[in-house]
């Protein structure tokens, strides 16, 4: 059996070792645990008017955002966190990247946008989940969890009598004392709340595990059933949003919809997801598939009707960030990730005490020994390169000079084609051109455009299909060949060919 003394010089090299790397994940995780009212204190655009007891217009948040970002596909709209909060709707500008826009619920007033990653809220969970390196980052931090979960439980066993320690905090005894005993307090009141980050930020880690090896342990996305494909028109018109909420709620009892993510494509479904009674899950638990043209339920997924297993995995995020009964339990959640903090941080001034005048040298040396080169690596190289992968994937640094449409004129129009424009954006190296339709919503069959020029070359867009709101392909062209462009050709179905002419 191992000692006291042994399992306490292996919590306290442990902990020495592990000591920035641990307190950059605690501090990260702490005010993860309250970035969305961090995005709220800085973000202009997000703060509204308080209006408690109106309803929110889900029809007039995406007419509205439409007019303002017509040539965007927009992906879903979020409610407010809080009444005086803006709405979020998520959209896909080609040109610029993901994009967040945020809207007024009750009036349907767009009062700006701003890149995805431009939020404290998405930075700081992905900082805190795996240093911005989501391919390899959970399998740096998720061990931390267990190291955390280990050390937690070895000091019922080597702390004689931790039960009477909850209050013997040493003030008046010397600095080392100090810290030493405060190190003690604070972990005496936060066992609760280290065993409970222990174990989601262990499963965190398992998760990842599973899913990685091919293993799928909730149940998978659905799609509109094949059969219920129209093959023979080109658009179909989806319901629309608040009809989309209206049978959410009657299909689920109590259900208090959050998000609505719409049907890009005729495969896809429209997903209504929200809280119902059930306690301490995410609102991905309770979830509405809908048929987008018929408005038929296709899936009904309520978390008493889940396995243990899905449950739990619905429970790991707000267990784990506080995130399940309003601002006073965050602020807990905080105040005791803040202890964390402190402990990572008195774990080192107790230490620096007690090689004070006996070792040389640089108190990094001492503490972490040959762990610096591992500590400032793991830190370094996938936070610097995580960084880069989320600007850029994100296309912060993308540069849009100005933006003009141009109306086309449609010729072999198949059954209920709308009117179409192309949209031309210049990026500064290449000219950017999609083609939108002015549906108010449409599903799109797949299709393959090419754009055609005069000088008889042919430019293909780069995706294969439109999907969503107007369109998501685009074709890069030189800035000398804009005036150039004779049509755009679309070819669905094997042999039939829209011709659309830009209108001079």
């Amino acid at each position: 059996m191992i000692s006291k003394k042994t399992l306490l010089a292996v919590h306290s090299w442990v902990g020495l070792k592990l000591s920035l790397l641990m307190f950059i994940v605690c501090l990260t995780g702490t005010f993860a645990v309250i970035s969305h009212e961090i995005d709220w204190l800085f973000t202009e655009d997000l703060r509204i008017t308080s209006q408690p007891d109106s309803e929110i217009d889900w029809d007039a948040i995406r007419t509205n955002v439409h007019k303002q970002f017509p040539n965007r596909p927009d992906m879903g709209i979020t409610k407010p966190l809080y009444s005086n909060f803006a709405a979020i709707v998520s959209m896909n500008a080609p040109e610029l990247g993901a994009r967040r826009v945020f809207v007024n619920p009750y009036t349907g007033e767009v009062k700006g946008d701003l890149p995805f990653y431009a939020s404290f809220q998405r930075t700081l969970r992905d900082l805190h989940r795996y240093l911005l390196a989501p391919a390899g980052g959970l399998y740096i931090v998720g061990p931390l969890a267990v190291i955390l979960l280990i050390s937690t439980i070895s000091v019922l066993f080597f702390y004689k009598k931790w039960w009477q320690g909850f209050f013997k905090l040493r003030v008046n005894s010397g600095a080392r004392a100090f810290w030493g005993s405060l190190h003690k307090v604070l972990g005496l009141w936060s066992l609760w709340f280290l065993l409970l980050m222990g174990i989601t930020g262990t499963w965190y880690l398992t998760e990842k595990l599973i899913g990685d090896v091919g293993v799928k342990i909730q149940e998978e996305g659905v799609i509109v059933p094949e059969k219920s494909i129209t093959q023979n028109q080109f658009f179909e018109t989806q319901i629309n949003a608040s009809q989309a909420i209206d049978i959410a709620k009657k299909s689920i009892p109590n259900f208090h919809p959050t998000t609505i993510a719409f049907a890009s494509t005729q495969s896809n479904i429209i997903k209504v997801v929200g809280y119902t009674d059930a306690i301490l899950v995410r609102p991905r638990s309770n979830s509405v598939s809908i048929h987008p043209v018929t408005g038929e339920v296709i899936r009904i997924r309520q978390t008493e009707n889940q396995s243990a297993l899905s449950i739990w995995i619905d429970m790991a995020d707000p267990l784990h960030f506080g995130d399940f009964s309003g601002l006073f339990v965050k602020l807990i959640w905080f105040v005791f990730g803040l202890f964390t903090c402190v402990m990572s941080a008195s774990g080192i001034i107790i230490f620096v005490k007690r090689i004070k005048n006996k070792k040389q040298g640089s108190w990094i040396k001492n503490i972490l020994g040959g762990m610096k080169y591992v500590t400032f690596t793991v830190l370094i190289i996938p936070t610097f390169f995580g960084t880069l992968h989320t600007l850029y994937a994100h296309n912060i640094f993308a540069y849009v000079e100005h933006n003009y449409q141009v109306p086309l004129s449609v010729k072999a129009t198949p059954e209920k084609l709308p009117k179409a424009t192309m949209y031309v954006s210049n990026t500064g190296e290449k000219m950017i051109i999609r083609v939108g339709f002015d549906c108010q919503q449409c599903i799109p069959k797949k299709h393959k455009m090419e754009l055609i020029l005069n000088d008889g070359s042919i430019v293909k867009f780069k995706k294969s299909f439109i999907s969503g709101y107007r369109g998501a392909a685009s074709a890069y062209i030189d800035h000398d060949k804009l005036s150039l462009i004779e049509s755009v050709i679309i070819k669905y179905d094997e042999d039939k060919t829209i011709y659309l002419y830009p209108q001079k």
